[in-house]
């Protein structure tokens, strides 16, 4: 049960401040919000390496969001 509560805070607090700080600069907070979810759901242990999380999102490219999907394509990724 304590995981359960640990994973809950995590999930309350990893993507107002981890998310923000670690991410590309040149990203806009908009393109931000469009992969955060897909960043939470599928690379939550790389939220503290900017380079680590785009590479899971490349690696997941089957699984993300169409919003996401769409920026990583106009991106180059």
């Amino acid at each position: 049960m304590r995981a359960f509560w640990a994973i809950a805070l995590l999930c309350l607090v990893v993507p107002a401040t981890t998310f923000a700080q670690t991410t590309d600069p040149a990203l806009t907070v908009q393109e931000r919000a469009l992969c955060r979810p897909d960043a939470l759901r599928l690379c939550l242990f790389k939220l503290g390496n900017a380079g680590a999380l785009r590479q899971c999102l490349r690696d997941n490219r089957d699984n993300l969001s169409a919003p996401c999907l769409d920026l990583l394509k106009t991106r180059g990724n």
